[in-house]
């Protein structure tokens, strides 16, 4: 994503914390986070500037594959973000598998 002109500010909780502009939005910030027991992109969430708008709308897509979520939301502070959730099926299992061998 830095090759795409996305800046790294920081890192959370396993979640980099990137900015750029986004879809006609300045400043926006990017989250990206990972499966860590099998370092894989899980979530890419965005996060745009403060807006008035009350908006809040959820879709979830089911492939044999896996599931989309995709989402707009309104965050505690003000700002309205995009949130693109994919829930593979095979790293969930592996990841399930390894947490049933870690009991």
């Amino acid at each position: 994503m830095k090759q795409a002109g996305f800046t790294h500010i920081g890192t959370q909780d396993g979640t980099a914390i990137l900015q750029r502009d986004f879809a006609g939005f300045k400043s926006c910030t990017v989250d990206v986070s990972t499966l860590k027991a099998v370092n894989v992109v899980s979530t890419i969430g965005v996060i745009f500037p403060a807006c008035e708008d009350r908006c809040t709308w959820y879709t979830t897509f089911e492939t044999k594959n896996g599931d989309i979520q995709l989402s707009l939301q309104k965050g505690e502070y003000g700002q309205c973000f995009v949130l693109l959730e994919y829930y593979d099926k095979i790293n969930t299992d592996t990841v399930r598998s390894a947490a049933m061998n870690d009991l």
